[in-house]
């Protein structure tokens, strides 16, 4: 399927996926919340690209701390943080939670249910 990212991830089913690998901003950066409610209990997000890079915007930095600190905040995820080649980071979906509700309106975290990719 070839499909804008932030469009797919509107269309998925509830708990559809066992595995997602987040590469691109959306569901990544953008439309968490779209993209953990398509990951199935059990299920693993992958994403990468998380130690500094030289070819970063300003500020990117402060986007990869936030949303390990989101995941870290969370009792219905397992993150572990793999420090090779670009940076990984392995996070377990333990439950089904209201993490939108809880976390959706601290500052720090809303660019992470954006809509829009900046």
């Amino acid at each position: 399927m070839i499909k804008d990212g932030r469009e797919f991830l509107k269309l998925c089913r509830p708990q559809a996926y066992n595995f997602i690998f987040a590469d691109a901003w959306p569901g990544k950066y953008s439309h968490l919340h779209f993209a953990l409610s398509t990951l199935a209990v059990s299920g693993l997000y992958l994403i990468d690209d998380l130690l500094p890079q030289s070819n970063w915007p300003n500020h990117h930095q402060l986007k990869v701390d936030d949303l390990l600190s989101f995941f870290n905040q969370l009792d219905s995820f397992a993150i572990s943080h793999l420090h090779w080649d670009s940076g990984c980071a392995v996070i377990t979906k333990l439950k089904e939670d209201a993490f939108e509700t809880e976390l959706i309106a601290w500052e720090d975290y809303k660019f992470l249910f954006s809509e829009e990719t900046f």
